[in-house]
Parts: structure tokens; C-alpha cells; sequence
């Protein structure tokens, strides 16, 4: 899932660069900062589960931009449609989107849910059967 939002930010904006570790000095700005924050599984039925997956996408807007607060508000409204879908192996659809702006840094927040299938093991099938009949 990481790969499928990392896919989304480059066709959104390919000039600006992507961290999955920390934002700070030496790092060029405007960036996105992708980080997982929670993750949850539920059993299903039939080897199935359920897995929950929350993500917060950061944007850092240009330091020397007069009008961070309005490029974050507008950098999220932008990440509403491009994060809707992503693609993993087909498309997922996100099942909730928010964001909020905090020390002018966009928190855009997004959930993914899938449904995973556990690989039965293969029993082997009984090759021969041999019938005695007494009498």
C-alpha cells in the first residue's frame, strides 16, 4: 500500500520529492512525508482476515511561500482525489480521508482496508484404494 500512495504523490506532483523517514534540515522542500500510524487485522471466515491500514501523508510547503496555510488547505483538497484509489495489485478504494493542518504542515490521513486469504495447505488425495472380500 505504501508503494500504491507512493505511485499516486509522483503522477500528482513529480517534481517534488517523497521521504518515508523524517522531514528536517538538508531535506529539500516542498516534500511529502508518507508514514504508516496504525494497522489493525480481523479474523474472517474461511482462512480470510481483515486488515485496516491508517496512513498520514505530510506535506511541507515551500519555506518561502507568503501562504503556507492556503498551500497545505489546497495540497489537501488535491489529495482527496488523488488518493481515493490506489493501485496494489488492483485498485483499493480508500475507505476514509481527512486532514488537518498542524504548525502549517498538512496531516492528510487516509484508510485502506483489505481483505487477505490465507493459502490452504494441499492435503494429499488417497492414490489407491485396494477391496478384500472374504467369504
Amino acid at each position: 500500500m505504501l508503494n500504491g500512495i507512493r505511485e499516486k504523490l509522483l503522477e500528482l506532483e513529480p517534481e517534488i520529492p517523497i521521504y518515508n523517514e523524517q522531514v528536517g534540515e538538508g531535506n529539500q522542500v516542498p516534500a511529502f512525508l508518507v508514514m504508516q500510524i496504525k494497522s489493525e487485522q480481523l479474523n474472517g471466515l474461511n482462512g480470510r482476515y481483515i486488515r485496516s491500514t491508517q496512513y498520514d501523508v505530510q506535506y511541507f510547503p515551500d519555506l518561502n511561500s507568503s501562504s503556507k496555510i492556503e498551500d497545505c488547505r489546497s495540497m489537501g483538497e488535491r489529495l482527496y482525489e488523488a488518493l481515493a484509489y490506489i493501485n496494489v495489485n488492483g485498485q483499493i478504494r480508500a475507505k476514509a480521508l481527512s486532514y488537518e493542518i498542524i504548525n502549517r504542515v498538512l496531516h492528510f490521513y487516509v484508510n485502506f482496508t483489505v481483505t487477505l486469504f490465507k493459502e490452504k495447505s494441499v492435503e494429499p488425495k488417497m492414490q489407491k484404494l485396494e477391496e478384500e472380500v472374504r467369504t
